[in-house]
């Protein structure tokens, strides 16, 4: 397990209490913002069919269908359901998640970065352009980085109570979120089975119960799918799901290594490059981060194949 590092609530933790004020205040903003793009299709739409007509009736006409899980759906009928079907209200439903994505990475940064230093690469971290729009806005991808970033913290504090639902729930929001569990679960298979040393037996035995809840939801929605609309991943009509050529691999990377570095990002990268720097004992710290680095490649890798 990695080096905690303790730290008081006032002086270390003000950039969370800081930074929460300014995303709430930010957040304010934009209620007046509706939905648009895939958030309509994968939100907006869905959740209006639940409303209108029942929260479990999730067996959706094709112009209310994405193909996803629908608990988020489900989760913004129910609120409008309580509270009243308004813009306001949908805002408020997101407004918890955002707070919760604060505190869990700030949790996370503290486990591997001195308290000195913690506060401003959590800083740095909640800056970056896309995590601000994906927190911020009403997306699906909201959910997704919560229950990331849980369950990279049940990996890192081996609690697999919260691993266990936190995949469950991760799977439970999107097809990208079933993908993305698989990333974590190869991540942790290797980690323990390769890094750790254990055998493959006890690795097995270890990670069973965890991924258990997560793997039977899958199979099961996959199945439901299968016989109820006859595709599951892509539909016969699609034109997008072929194998990239070689080229195009090539020109995906090149976008991808793009999208590392723009929308300001470059001084996130040179930032990081200044931080590690002035770390003392690096090799220390490369080791306590090289499962994070794993988790890191696993994904990259996985989504890589999918995209």
């Amino acid at each position: 397990m990695t080096k905690k590092y303790s730290i008081t609530f006032f002086s270390e933790k003000w950039p969370i209490l800081l930074i929460i004020i300014v995303y709430v205040v930010y957040k304010s903003l934009y209620f007046e913002t509706g939905m648009f793009w895939d958030s309509i299709t994968i939100l907006s739409k869905p959740a209006t069919y639940l409303f209108n007509n029942g929260l479990f009736n999730f067996h959706y006409p094709a112009a209310y269908d994405n193909g996803d899980p629908q608990l988020l759906p489900f989760y913004i009928a129910s609120a409008w359901k309580i509270f009243g079907r308004t813009l306001f209200v949908t805002h408020l439903a997101f407004l918890p998640v955002l707070i919760a994505i604060l505190i869990v990475l700030y949790r996370l940064i503290i486990k591997f970065f001195p308290h000195k230093y913690a506060p401003y690469v959590f800083v740095l971290l909640v800056a970056d352009p896309s995590f601000m729009s994906q927190t911020i806005g009403m997306y699906q991808d909201t959910f997704l980085i919560l229950f990331s970033l849980s369950i990279i913290n049940s990996l890192i504090n081996r609690n697999k109570l919260i691993l266990g639902i936190s995949m469950l729930l991760l799977c439970m929001v999107s097809r990208r979120g079933m993908l993305l569990t698989f990333a974590f679960m190869l991540a942790n298979f290797i980690n323990s089975w390769l890094l750790e040393k254990n055998t493959f037996l006890k690795t097995l035995k270890a990670i069973i119960a965890p991924y258990l809840p997560a793997v039977l939801f899958v199979f099961t929605f996959i199945l439901w799918r299968l016989n109820t609309y006859g595709w599951f991943f892509t539909t016969g009509n699609a034109t997008s799901g072929q194998t990239a050529s070689i080229s195009g691999m090539v020109r995906n990377f090149a976008i991808l290594g793009r999208w590392f570095l723009d929308d300001g990002r470059i001084s996130l990268w040179l930032a990081f490059i200044a931080i590690f720097m002035v770390i003392k004992d690096k090799v220390t710290f490369l080791k306590e981060t090289k499962f994070i680095i794993l988790i890191f490649f696993c994904l990259l890798t996985i989504m890589l194949f999918v995209t």
